[in-house]
């Protein structure tokens, strides 16, 4: 007989939490990208956390959405190098940030 269909809560390691379950594969899934990326992840579980405590429910894709970014695109993702910023500030910092790492590229 196969395992049961839906959430099992139980099993977590987050806790019986949806929301924080929701968060803490989120928080798995940036550090896989950074990790693709080949970007230097710092961020514990915890400081992420503590990152989004504030401004969860208005994490997004949407154009009033906040995201999580680094200050210095070249600097680790830590908790003192990652901010929260709305999506409409972020694409003129994403600019910048790309400039920056163009900047900084080695010359093959």
């Amino acid at each position: 007989m196969g395992s049961p269909a839906g959430p099992r809560p139980h099993i977590w390691k987050s806790g019986t939490d949806p929301v924080t379950h929701e968060q803490y594969i989120a928080w798995g899934r940036s550090r896989a990208q950074a990790h693709f990326r080949k970007e230097t992840w710092q961020l514990t579980w915890p400081e992420w956390q503590e990152l989004w405590s504030l401004d969860w429910n208005q994490r997004g894709r949407g154009p009033d959405s906040v995201l999580i970014t680094r200050r210095d695109p070249l600097g680790p993702w830590s908790q003192d190098n990652c901010l929260i910023m709305d999506r409409k500030t972020f694409g003129t910092w994403q600019k910048q940030q790309v400039l920056i790492k163009r900047l900084h590229q080695p010359v093959v």
